[in-house]
């Protein structure tokens, strides 16, 4: 688990992060270009999940936009 030993430890490490930091990366996101992070990147943004976000996001601005 990503050197925390276990899921609860890894998820108790993270609570602390985004509770004591604004954004869990620092105030800026990056990516290194190491090996793989640009296919990961590529991989995030074809879920579902964040096609489904996406859309949520353009309907909210449309709305707030036409207030």
């Amino acid at each position: 688990m990503l050197g925390y030993g276990n899921y609860k430890l890894a998820l108790d490490v993270l609570s602390i992060a985004i509770k004591s930091n604004p954004y869990i990366a620092g105030k800026r996101f990056t990516i290194d270009n190491r090996e793989g992070d640009q296919e990961y990147v590529a991989r995030l943004f074809q879920r579902q999940a964040f096609k489904r976000a996406q859309e949520l996001d353009e309907t909210l601005i449309k709305e707030t936009n036409s207030v």
